[in-house]
């Protein structure tokens, strides 16, 4: 396919092309997808995952920052870039990007999961346990919201905590 059109064939096609070790092919398949002058927010997440795994970290976030202008892409492309920026250990970025997606959509549980995930990373095991603490309190019916205070708490060896917790989850699941 010398010219693929439809956009999961490119994909498909740049995802074969990066699998065999060929990440500027795959990028140029993926940047010769505009359409009407504008790129799909699919193909500016495959290029940022692309230099994301070539540690061209600019290149990367200006990527995912470009999709995430697209209200569909916004979860999607925040949470690649908060992961990105943990894998590189900057903390402070992911948490920022994280609570960012928790900003645009507070029901965005990826959100709340990178918040928590980063913390216990960074070795900051109380500040997240408060804050999923903090989240249970803040959304009451929410079952999602106290299975990550469960995990957490399990995490951090509170077993007693993460139980109450768990048994508040199933209460608060719907039937």
């Amino acid at each position: 396919v010398k010219k693929p059109d439809a956009l999961p064939v490119r994909l498909e096609l740049a995802s074969h092309h990066q699998r065999v070790g060929e990440p500027d092919t795959a990028l140029s398949i993926l940047q010769e997808g505009e359409i009407d002058g504008k790129m799909p927010a699919q193909l500016r997440l495959a290029m940022g995952d692309i230099e994301a795994q070539r540690d061209h970290f600019d290149a990367a976030q200006t990527h995912y920052r470009q999709a995430a202008g697209e209200r569909e892409a916004m979860a999607t492309a925040l949470l690649r870039l908060g992961s990105m920026h943990g894998n590189r250990k900057d903390w402070d970025a992911a948490r920022q990007t994280f609570a960012e997606i928790l900003q645009a959509d507070p029901d965005a549980h990826g959100g709340a999961e990178g918040v928590v995930a980063v913390e216990l990373a960074a070795g900051r095991g109380e500040a997240a346990l408060a804050w999923a603490a903090a989240r249970v309190a803040s959304r009451p019916a929410d079952p999602l919201a106290s299975d990550l205070l469960g995990r957490t708490a399990l995490r951090l060896g509170k077993v007693d905590e993460a139980e109450n917790a768990f048994r508040e989850a199933q209460k608060r699941a719907p039937e």
